[in-house]
């Protein structure tokens, strides 16, 4: 008599009770490693997967967004997936360059009792850079130029190769009443 899977009393699977939302770094892909201020959006695709049993019903899952101290809270209810699903967010980031921080949380108001808590949640940052022009110059305002003007443009080639800089002789170049 040989053993079978089915219906063998001896072998038994470890079928999960609850269900287990996980989501992981190595589920995220940002569109760009090289965001820069003039790019409307950063698009975000983040993978999330449930390890656990699969109800007919959906999660909530909430994603922060913060830059320079304010923070953007966006709600998204999906389908429980049966093993993976994916969705994509897009990030405004025009006229915002420096850090930026994402956080996102599946099962957000914690609806489902799950075999573990502690893989629900994502945190990760992205830098977007600076598409300005600066000089590389000591003071704001008085700075003495003698043969060359050096300037700093840290990311990227400018659109236009066209520069405009006003300079000036007159000791009066910032009285507003001449």
């Amino acid at each position: 008599m040989t053993n079978t899977l089915i219906g063998d009393p001896i072998i038994s699977l470890a079928i999960p009770d609850k269900p287990n939302f996980v989501i992981e770094e190595r589920g995220l892909e940002l569109n760009s490693n090289a965001l820069n201020d003039l790019d409307e959006i950063a698009e975000i695709k983040i993978k999330y997967y449930n390890y656990g049993i699969v109800y007919n019903d959906s999660i909530q899952i909430l994603i922060e967004h913060e830059f320079n101290n304010i923070t953007s809270i966006t709600s998204i209810k999906m389908l429980i997936p049966n093993f993976e699903d994916s969705l994509k967010i897009e990030v405004p980031i025009k006229s915002q360059a420096g850090n930026h921080s994402v956080k996102i949380k599946l099962d957000a108001q914690n609806k489902f009792n799950e075999i573990s808590e502690n893989d629900n949640t994502l945190n990760f940052t992205f830098n977007v850079g600076s598409s300005l022009i600066r000089p590389i110059l000591d003071y704001q305002f008085v700075n003495g130029i003698k043969d060359k003007l050096t300037l700093l443009n840290p990311t990227s080639r400018p659109n236009e190769e066209i520069i405009i800089i006003d300079i000036s002789n007159s000791p009066h170049i910032f009285d507003t009443k001449k």
